[in-house]
């Protein structure tokens, strides 16, 4: 037998042998997943075309920011590094399936010891040994199969993870933003009243030295002035923080971070006119939890066929001499060949023990993608019923501010008349400023109901500017 005929030997058997292999455990099939026909706060019959809905906020920085987060995150970086361990962990599976080949190259110099009995000792020589060790596990019921198609299916939920990382992200980077900006109008708001104020409040003041105005007018101008400050230095406060907020989502630092204000009509963006529910099958939380319950399901069939009967092929040769010229002599050739059948007997009922871990293992999984299905529906609809709900509410408030707006004007030219006081031109400033105020935080609550509704539906379809 020449040194070719092994590994020939080998890949033979194992052939042969391959045709008699089958998988034990359960096939995957997908669960239904029972998604409604339509959504209750809508009924969307077509879906829309893909792209990246932020573009329907309208906003360049925002768009920037979200670039950004997408490239310098952290914590998108470390789910990046869990899909190449995952990758690697995949090629280790896929390893299993071939077999595995060392060579084996050595030369000894050795010298026997003089003190013993045996006839051929008590001399230096030395010794030159090539080899090659064969070595392949028949894949007989499909542990090694079960094992990849497992490692495949976790890449896959990796891979789904990362998505919901960089969705998640970019939800969070949009809420921040947009709050700072609904900052910005309002802080804006504020210094103009703040601004007023301090003229009445000095017009009062030189008013009060010339004995036409009281000091109950001058304390109430005082207060009105001093509270506007109070709360622009709050907002301010809050500014900075989500300022802060920002810099840390993209990547950097936050003391040489800065978002200069910037005071602009906000843009809502609509809610497309039809999406179908099927879009909730692109949600990446659901793609992941699907793709593990088919890992489980790979896992059962592994832990059956761990317990089985195993045939391993081995196999080595090489050439082995005593002169390093001989070593390609063909009397210097050696080979063994074999097969080994490992069999478990008694197991102390691991077996049973393993199989029912990975069937419990099994059931958290299904149990885990139902309730995910089940919370995506959810937060659709809320989402939904959210946009649909500040619809309303920010029609009405803006009728209200418009109205509150025609009351000061009112006010103003009946107290220049001196049919009204200043106290209740004071009090339908702050009315005004109240409600207007509360039209740039409603503008805002519908912004973030629409980046709900992105997160939502999954984050790969283009809402309608």
């Amino acid at each position: 037998m020449n040194q070719r005929t092994l590994p020939t030997l080998l890949i033979t058997c194992a052939g042969l042998t391959f045709s008699a292999c089958t998988n034990v455990g359960p096939n995957y099939q997908k669960p239904s997943d029972n998604l409604p026909n339509a959504f209750k706060n809508a009924n969307w019959p077509a879906a829309p075309s893909t792209g990246d809905p932020y573009t329907a906020f309208r906003d360049g920085e925002l768009n920037r920011l979200l670039r950004a987060a997408e490239k310098n995150n952290q914590d998108l970086s470390a789910a990046l590094a869990r899909i190449d361990q995952s990758r690697a962990l995949l090629g280790l599976s896929r390893a299993d399936q071939t077999p595995t080949l060392v060579a084996d190259l050595a030369g000894n110099q050795n010298l026997d010891s003089r003190n013993t009995k045996l006839p051929s000792s008590g001399g230096a020589y030395r010794d030159y040994d090539a080899q090659l060790t064969l070595a392949y596990e028949v894949d007989l019921w499909g542990r090694v199969r079960r094992g990849v198609a497992q490692a495949e299916a976790n890449l896959s939920a990796t891979e789904a993870d990362y998505a919901a990382a960089l969705l998640s992200l970019k939800g969070e980077v949009a809420r921040n933003y947009l709050t700072l900006r609904s900052l910005d109008r309002e802080i804006s708001l504020l210094d103009q009243t703040s601004d007023l104020r301090k003229q009445r409040l000095d017009l009062t003041g030189s008013r009060r030295k010339a004995g036409t105005a009281s000091g109950l007018d001058f304390a109430r101008a005082e207060t009105e002035y001093q509270s506007t400050r109070a709360e622009v230095a709050r907002l301010a406060q809050r500014r900075g923080e989500l300022e802060n907020s920002l810099a840390a989502l993209t990547g950097e630092a936050a003391s040489t971070f800065a978002i200069a204000p910037k005071v602009s009509t906000p843009h809502i963006p609509q809610v497309p006119s039809g999406v179908p529910s099927d879009l909730l099958r692109r949600r990446p939380d659901i793609v992941a939890a699907e793709r593990r319950l088919a890992a489980s399901n790979e896992g059962v069939g592994v832990a059956i066929a761990t317990y089985l009967p195993s045939l391993t092929l081995t196999g080595v040769g090489g050439a082995r001499s005593l002169q390093a010229a001989d070593i390609f002599d063909p009397k210097s050739v050696f080979y063994s060949a074999g097969a080994g059948l490992f069999t478990p007997i008694i197991q102390g009922g691991r077996v049973k023990a393993d199989r029912e871990q990975a069937e419990a293992l099994f059931r958290e999984a299904l149990a885990t993608y139902r309730q995910t299905m089940l919370s995506a529906i959810r937060d659709t609809e809320n989402a939904l019923l959210g946009v649909r709900s500040q619809d309303q509410a920010l029609a009405s408030q803006r009728k209200a501010t418009e109205a509150s707006e025609r009351t000061a004007r009112l006010v103003r030219v009946r107290y220049e008349g001196g049919l009204d006081s200043l106290f209740e031109v004071t009090e339908t400033e702050r009315q005004t400023l109240e409600q207007e105020r509360l039209l740039t935080q409603t503008e805002l609550t519908r912004q973030l109901a629409a980046v709900n509704l992105i997160q939502a539906l999954g984050g790969e379809w283009k809402a309608a500017k």
